[in-house]
């Protein structure tokens, strides 16, 4: 057997902090660092591995009784080749985390400057997100102090002198109203048909299955939506 292949029998393939995966986790990178809030005392880890017929130690529950825990995550392989995966979990009240650490160790989903959300999504389900990691931290949204978020919605994240701005794209959300019904289909199929433009937040809300592209696969997309034939994750 290969050396690489050797290697890959023995790393995990996703490591997950309470049912969320670990932002920029990679198979091959064994150290990482989590933070959580002051006022968390257990956290659940759960790794999963590349290979079946491997063995991993350190799943489950951990007590977090001081500011800085160093939990061990241990794969096994076959032929008896260990490496270990080490995170760190740091408590912190989060003033000194950059807004970029704030937005790494939450629960969003990110992808340059945008935060996409499914549809029904609300304003406090993005403060709840970024302040359980920093309760220091500020979040506006343009125009709305409540409510749901729609595509277009300009986002400031603020952590003492920090500042970063993001937008907010709801999946099929192609009109910015917030919700996916027979609007975002005409807007769609007036895009194909090169009746209409969509650009920045909206493409990307177009874009269902986030294939780069906006076309009549994601046309029949929206219309299975709306339909009730199928979920757009």
């Amino acid at each position: 057997m290969k050396i690489w292949q050797i290697v890959i029998l023995c790393q995990i393939r996703v490591i997950l902090i309470n049912d969320i995966g670990i932002n920029g986790f990679v198979h091959d990178n064994y150290e990482y660092t989590y933070y959580v809030s002051k006022i968390t005392n257990e956290i659940e880890i759960k790794g999963e591995l590349i290979s079946d017929k491997a063995h991993l130690n350190g799943n489950g529950k951990i007590k977090l009784e001081d500011d800085t825990t160093e939990v061990i995550l241990e794969v096994t392989a076959q032929n008896k080749t260990k490496q270990e995966y080490k995170i760190t979990v740091i408590k912190t009240d989060g003033i000194d985390y950059t807004v970029s650490d704030i937005i790494a160790n939450s629960d969003l989903s990110t992808s340059d400057n945008y935060i996409i959300y499914l549809a029904g999504a609300q304003v406090s389900d993005l403060q709840n997100s970024i302040q359980k990691i920093a309760a220091t931290a500020e979040v506006f949204v343009e125009g709305k102090e409540e409510g749901a978020l729609a595509t277009g919605d300009h986002v400031t994240v603020k952590n003492g002198e920090d500042e970063m701005n993001f937008n907010i794209v709801v999946k099929a959300d192609a009109n910015g109203d917030g919700n996916i019904n027979i609007q975002d289909l005409l807007r769609v199929q007036k895009f194909i048909l090169n009746y209409a433009s969509l650009e920045g937040s909206y493409f990307k809300a177009a874009d269902t299955n986030q294939d780069g592209a906006v076309n009549v696969v994601d046309l029949l997309r929206i219309q299975k939506y709306i339909l009730g034939y199928i979920t757009i994750e």
